[in-house]
């Protein structure tokens, strides 16, 4: 909430600052000096709450992750060897480095900024309207298509997405099973053959 007031509140000082003193015939020295300073403190102050909030959220975001991280490996232990078996290597290794790290990412970059985003989205539709309700109007009229538009990008995407973490498990399954066998490759001369493969 406070970085949001505080990016608002930034445009309104500038607008304050052009319309009201620097146009003003009647110049006023303070008044300039008092917006100038007001602006440096609002822009130091953006700078520091961004800096607070992704230290908050990447922290949250490893704490999350290593919890996650720690249930699923006991989890695995857990397991029939029937369904280890079946699994190949690459997807449970996926499941506890890959999957965690993306929930990490998320809480980091994304996460925190969800709020804000919100907040500011909302608070900036509340002033088009009253600065120019006509004008928000045209400006929202094409809203529509970028919704219709952004739900079936998305259907792509997620396809594409599940696509690469399928091929993501199986490299990770082949390297496992190579380095983990590399003697015996090596013993055979056959590192041409897994490269070739591999690729």
């Amino acid at each position: 909430l406070l970085t949001t007031f505080v990016t608002l509140f930034n445009p309104s000082v500038q607008r304050y600052l052009i319309d009201e003193v620097l146009i003003n015939e009647e110049k006023s020295y303070s008044k300039l000096f008092i917006c100038l300073a007001l602006m440096f403190v609002l822009g130091f102050g953006v700078v520091i709450l961004n800096a607070a909030k992704s230290y908050l959220c990447a922290k949250l975001g490893s704490i999350i992750s290593m919890e996650q991280r720690q249930k699923l490996y006991d989890r695995i232990q857990l397991l029939s060897l029937s369904f280890i078996h079946d699994r190949n290597p690459g997807e449970l290794m996926n499941r506890i480095s890959q999957d965690t790290a993306r929930v990490q990412m998320f809480m980091g970059d994304t996460f925190c900024n969800i709020f804000t985003v919100v907040i500011l989205f909302v608070c900036l539709v509340v002033f088009m309207l009253i600065l120019n309700w006509q004008l928000a109007l045209v400006a929202f009229a094409l809203t529509p298509f970028s919704v219709i538009f952004s739900v079936a990008y998305r259907k792509n995407i997620k396809r594409r997405f599940r696509m690469q973490f399928v091929k993501q498990d199986k490299v990770n399954g082949n390297l496992q099973d190579v380095i983990s066998g590399i003697a015996v490759v090596k013993s055979y001369g056959q590192e041409k053959k897994e490269s070739d493969y591999f690729n």
